[in-house]
């Protein structure tokens, strides 16, 4: 019998590597176990971030597409992370930007400049 649960010692489950890696078959097969709850899709690794935040990361559309498809099957686990996609979102963002002062010159929305600035400088290399 397996286990959704089971995670590395890093505390990655099999759904937060099959969206980092984008395997969209995989994700599709896990998510659509009806053992698989909105408490099993939102289980954070040792650094915090779901599976859902990985695909993101990563830029993995497919995989965030899929595991938005399982929102419309009744996994109702997407609008709990809402903040936290814009947030990465805004992080990867700032990535890009040097100076603060820069923010202003984007064409995105107001909320997304003040997360963006809060961002601004505080990546290392990534």
């Amino acid at each position: 019998d397996t286990r959704l649960d089971v995670t590395t010692s890093y505390g990655m489950t099999g759904l937060h590597r099959a969206c980092y890696y984008n395997y969209v078959p995989v994700i599709t097969v896990f998510c659509s176990d009806a053992r698989c709850t909105p408490a099993i899709l939102n289980m954070k690794n040792r650094q915090g971030k779901t599976a859902l935040m990985w695909a993101v990361e990563q830029g993995n559309l497919e995989a965030v597409r899929e595991l938005g498809n399982m929102r419309k099957m009744g996994k109702h686990y997407f609008v709990s992370q809402l903040r936290t996609l814009k947030e990465i979102a805004a992080f990867n963002i700032a990535k890009h930007i040097t100076c603060e002062s820069d923010v202003e010159k984007l064409e995105i929305p107001p909320v997304t400049i003040s997360l963006v600035k809060m961002f601004v400088g505080t990546h290392s290399g990534d």
